[in-house]
């Protein structure tokens, strides 16, 4: 029997679809001779047939390798892990998935995985696919063929080498702050551009996306503020930062009231520039004794980003939280550190 290829309303709901149909699909026809218990094999697999959430699918998978059945395995983790890539993409329709995401989706998960490994995966998304084009119709009645061709996804693989991007080390990072109490001492205006070189430090924005900034964008969330940015592209998102580190500098009436006023500008009401908000920061850098090739705001973005990953390893958290359209960009923040490489050194130590 074929099925509609947007099977669900949306995209999530039709991946998770064919999910289930391949599925069970293999489960019924790859031998069955390792199954303990048959009854509760074959309610598991009418369960997973009718799930309608991913996280059901993979609690079924486990109950049903817990039966004796290991015919699963194979494709396990590498289709739940394509789901949730694929969910991120914020794809539309099921003819969207091409040749080109599925080898970016193999490069950024395997990576560090053996050959055979590698191998493996590649063959479980392959037979995923195929078993879509076979089992298909578009609204025409034509079946979609994706035809995928997995056999030379390292050799073609399409993420592109990038430089590492300058950032603050740990050690940099205090004496920048501690730079910033004195700075901010100063005047009134570099007391302002304080704040401003903090919520960049601290959430990643873009300049840009700072001296756009109004009241009516911060709400109160706890002990958190959440500001409503518009960034690159149009694309809206949500940093958050601790009210201790904006310590009293949001007016308590201006939040209140909901204006559109700009949170950030000069003496004279008027907006202020990029160019002045670098200038702030390479000041605060000379104070701090900082020497770096690259400066201005976007050092601390890319600083705010390294922290990011080093602390998380998730590398679409950052792609979320900086507000990247594409995860390549979010990728270069993937880079080892000095510490990360000096642990290369002792790795045969055990055997001297």
């Amino acid at each position: 029997m074929k099925y509609l290829l947007d099977k669900e309303r949306t995209f999530s709901k039709s991946f998770i679809f064919w999910v289930t149909k391949f599925i069970v699909n293999k489960a019924l026809t790859t031998s069955q001779r390792t199954v303990k218990n048959r009854e509760e094999f074959n309610l598991t697999i009418v369960r997973i047939e009718n799930s309608k959430i991913i996280d059901e699918i993979e609690y079924y998978l486990r109950k049903i390798r817990s039966c004796g059945y290991g015919g699963l395995s194979f494709y396990h983790q590498p289709i739940i892990k394509l789901y949730h890539y694929l969910s991120k993409q914020k794809l539309e329709s099921m003819r969207e998935i091409n040749i080109e995401l599925l080898i970016k989706y193999l490069t950024l998960t395997t990576g560090s995985h053996s050959n055979a490994t590698k191998g493996n995966w590649r063959r479980a998304i392959t037979n995923f696919f195929n078993f879509i084009d076979k089992n298909n119709y578009n609204k025409n009645r034509s079946s979609h063929i994706y035809g995928i061709d997995l056999r030379n996804w390292e050799k073609n693989s399409i993420i592109p080498k990038a430089r590492v991007p300058i950032f603050l080390e740990e050690n940099e990072i205090r004496s920048f702050l501690i730079a910033l109490d004195e700075y901010k001492k100063e005047s009134i205006s570099y007391y302002r551009n304080s704040f401003m070189l903090k919520l960049v430090l601290f959430t990643g924005l873009r300049s840009t996306e700072l001296l756009d900034i109004k009241y009516e964008d911060i709400t109160e969330k706890g002990n958190l503020y959440k500001i409503s940015i518009i960034g690159k592209g149009n694309k809206y998102r949500e940093v958050f930062i601790n009210k201790e580190y904006m310590e009293d500098f949001f007016d308590q009436n201006y939040l209140n009231k909901k204006t559109k006023d700009l949170v950030f500008k000069s003496k004279k009401n008027d907006k202020l520039t990029q160019a002045y908000i670098s200038r702030a920061v390479d000041r605060v850098l000379i104070m701090a004794n900082i020497k770096k090739a690259k400066k201005g705001t976007h050092l601390l973005r890319h600083t705010f980003a390294t922290q990011l990953y080093r602390k998380t390893k998730d590398v679409f958290l950052i792609k979320e939280a900086l507000g990247h359209a594409d995860i390549n960009t979010s990728m270069i923040y993937t880079h080892l550190d000095d510490n990360e490489l000096e642990k290369t050194t002792n790795i045969m130590d055990d055997l001297f």
